[in-house]
């Protein structure tokens, strides 16, 4: 397997911040090959260091994974804390905050909708994923069946928009029809406010 990175191979990683050091450059690797298929071993000799300092830290490939999947929750929900506090549009705002968010943190994004962690998360990561979900519902209005309903085809509209774009299945439609990313963020939410029928 070939590793895809930016940056250049630290020589030596000797300190206590190995556990955010291969995070950051899982989460590098992830957004420069969009896949996960990488070891652990191979991250850890990328940093210069015994594969044996990485399992202190990660006991397996999940396991980090799965800290990236809730810092990528947590770095989410600061990001939409931070645009509703000052919103006066809050179903617009947070649609764009979460593609904007999406876009700038492919690696993370793909590790949080991406990977399978099966029924048993975490307690942290649990919390985080709900954290997000419960975000978007606030902004429905009251928590029942109707507006879960809702939240899940507007996050549905906002998923499915920010994975084509990562993946480049759309970049011949944007070219064809000269349309610019803000333009095809501001239609969408257009059209679901519409279909949801929400201010």
């Amino acid at each position: 397997m070939i590793m895809k990175y930016t940056k250049k191979p630290k020589q030596q990683q000797t300190h206590g911040d190995l556990a955010n050091s291969l995070i950051e450059i899982a989460v590098e690797y992830i957004s420069n090959n969009k896949s996960t298929e990488f070891a652990l071993r191979e991250l850890a000799s990328n940093l210069g260091v015994s594969h044996a300092a990485a399992y202190r830290h990660f006991k397996n490939k999940n396991a980090l994974l799965e800290a990236i999947a809730l810092r990528g929750y947590q770095k989410m929900n600061t990001f939409f804390l931070e645009r509703l506090k000052i919103s006066k549009d809050p179903l617009g705002d947070m649609g764009r905050a979460y593609i904007q968010f999406a876009l700038s943190h492919p690696g993370y994004y793909r590790v949080m909708f991406a990977v399978d962690f099966g029924k048993e998360l975490n307690t942290d990561l649990h919390t985080a994923c709900q954290g997000s979900f419960h975000a978007l519902l606030d902004i429905m209005g009251k928590k029942n069946k109707i507006n879960a309903c809702k939240s899940i085809y507007a996050w549905s509209v906002v998923h499915g928009l920010v994975m084509l774009i990562l993946d480049g299945q759309i970049n011949a439609a944007l070219e064809e029809f000269s349309l610019e990313l803000d333009d095809l963020e501001n239609q969408i939410i257009k059209i679901t406010r519409n279909i949801l029928k929400t201010k």
